[in-house]
């Protein structure tokens, strides 16, 4: 009985997770708009809380990189809501405008979940790191909510910071999110990510990976070419 269970929600869950890959961004898509790029996508629990998506608008490049709260099940269905989201305030509305994409996510998501009912305690939400690239002008607006980013300009190593904020209901929901642009020059390469790779397990002691070494790494890697990174 416990095997025909365990199958039946394996089946179920990895359905889902076919489900929850068409809404991505196809990454024929992607190579179009962002020739040059590598996703290191690996669920732990066959769906993700973690999810990216790209779109272009007016000539404009989005590209964003979320983690969800909740992992498995609940955090894929936060990555569904927001993903739905991004495809109306962006390809429908037209925001183009970092924090202003950023802002109108946390709306959404608030009223989604309904999180101003006081019998609904919940601040589910995301993490994100979400950035404009204008290619014409070598431009890049960015905007994070606890996510930042980093690049790398002629093997030195910049963390761009995020906002102490959460897209999601919380004591400051109100405040403003930050607009930051970065100009970038040929051979920039910049790094969207979860702290999905510094919590990794492993080694001989079974430790966190932790931040320091994931930035170490970026270094290392950040010559190759992006095909064999991928």
């Amino acid at each position: 009985m416990i095997n025909e269970k365990n199958s039946s929600i394996l089946s179920s869950i990895t359905y889902a997770s076919r489900i929850q890959n068409a809404v991505l961004t196809p990454i024929e898509r992607i190579d179009k708009l962002l020739p040059d790029n590598f996703i290191l996508n690996m669920p732990k629990d066959i769906v993700s809380g973690d999810f990216y998506w790209v779109a272009e608008k007016y000539g404009k490049i989005i590209f964003v990189v979320a983690d969800c709260t909740g992992h498995g099940v609940p955090g894929a269905f936060m990555s569904m809501l927001g993903v739905t989201l991004l495809n109306d305030i962006v390809n429908i509305q037209g925001i183009t405008k970092s924090d202003a994409i950023v802002t109108m996510l946390r709306e959404g998501v608030i009223n989604s979940l309904q999180q101003g009912r006081k019998e609904i305690s919940t601040s589910d939400g995301m993490d994100i790191s979400l950035c404009v690239f204008y290619p014409g002008q070598y431009k890049i607006q960015f905007t994070g909510g606890m996510n930042d980013i980093v690049y790398i300009r002629d093997g030195k190593f910049e963390i761009v910071k995020a906002d102490r904020l959460s897209v999601c209901l919380t004591l400051h929901h109100s405040d403003p999110f930050t607009l930051q642009e970065i100009e970038c020059k040929k051979g920039d390469v910049f790094y969207l990510f979860s702290d999905g790779y510094q919590d990794q397990f492993g080694g001989d002691f079974d430790k966190k990976f932790l931040r320091q070494h994931f930035f170490v790494t970026l270094l290392e890697i950040y010559k190759l070419n992006i095909s064999v990174i991928a």
